[in-house]
């Protein structure tokens, strides 16, 4: 391809993951006389400097992660994931070389996250949208309202190796919020999961934003091409940011509410009673700069939980999915 993100996709790619620099040139060499062009090779530094590298028990283990995203055209999806076109190689030489020999890659700069300006100018309009959905849960005193903030969670790897913590492995190339209200979901109740869409106001090239019980299993989830566009103009039809925004419910029964997930209590896309969800938003690559967007420089997503009455709905529409 031409290099560009676009470009990328269905197209043929080489990683080799190492901490020699030696190494490196030896298996581009190999993969240059196979036939792999050069333009598909990228390299994947493991430094000595963060990683205690080597072959017994006492050293670092490694694990290559490959997620994916979304599939655009569902058969080839399909067909991708029961026969996975990828390969991994271990490469080791067969004559043990002396570390004296060994050019060990130094910690790489990681690229700047920031831009300078940030989605400041908007915190206004979701301040707006939120009046709007505070108005709409909180038409009676017996409605109890709660807003739980979204906070950063690590995705520079090097610092999670330097504090020994755990990173989920994630990786620097996505800004990720984490939001644990606290809160169950019964049946009266909703939580409401609205904010910027970041790929809107080009701070990454997708989003999502994942439910998860307490045993780390997802049971529902929404996205930046499928289920935020045009969602906030149910509340904010005039507001000048509002295709930039996004509000959707999360109830337990759907009917009476736009723009709705609706979460059973059983089975893979159920949370049982009793348990509060964690909401985690991922924003995946910044297209101004090639990494995960600069955390301060993002309005994070936000999550409010109404507990309504035993009332008439609060109001009627269609479903996401078009049901009444």
């Amino acid at each position: 391809g031409d290099g560009s993100y676009e470009a990328s996709f269905s197209s043929d790619v080489c990683i080799v993951t190492t901490g020699d620099q030696n190494m490196f040139e030896a298996v581009k060499e190999g993969m240059q006389y196979a036939g792999v062009p050069p333009e598909v090779m990228n390299l994947q530094v493991l430094s000595s400097d963060t990683l205690n590298l080597g072959n017994d028990r006492t050293r670092d283990s490694i694990t290559w992660l490959h997620r994916i995203m979304r599939f655009i055209d569902k058969d080839a999806g399909n067909a991708y994931m029961e026969n996975p076109p990828v390969h991994l190689f271990r490469v080791s030489p067969k004559v043990p070389v002396d570390r004296a020999l060994v050019v060990p890659y130094p910690l790489p700069d990681r690229m700047n996250r920031a831009t300078g300006v940030g989605e400041i100018d908007l915190r206004s309009s979701v301040q707006g949208l939120e009046a709007v959905l505070r108005r709409l849960f909180h038409l009676r005193a017996d409605i109890s309202l709660f807003q739980a903030k979204s906070k950063p969670t690590a995705t520079q790897g090097e610092q999670c190796l330097e504090d020994n913590a755990n990173c989920k492995r994630d990786n620097p190339d996505a800004a990720y919020f984490a939001n644990l209200p606290g809160y169950t979901l019964g049946q009266n109740d909703v939580f409401i999961i609205y904010g910027i869409n970041h790929v809107k106001t080009g701070y990454a090239k997708y989003m999502s934003v994942t439910l998860y019980g307490l045993n780390g299993i997802a049971f529902a989830s929404l996205n930046s091409e499928d289920d935020m566009e045009g969602t906030a103009a149910k509340f904010i039809p005039d507001s000048p940011n509002v295709d930039k925004l996004f509000a959707v419910v999360m109830a337990r029964d759907c009917q009476n509410y736009a723009n709705c997930l609706k979460i059973p209590y059983a089975g893979s896309k159920g949370l049982p009673a009793g348990i509060p969800p964690l909401m985690v938003s991922r924003n995946i690559l910044n297209p101004q700069t090639g990494t995960g967007a600069d955390f301060e420089e993002l309005v994070p997503t936000r999550l409010m939980f109404a507990k309504l009455p035993r009332i008439a709905p609060l109001y009627k529409n269609k479903t996401k999915n078009g049901e009444e």
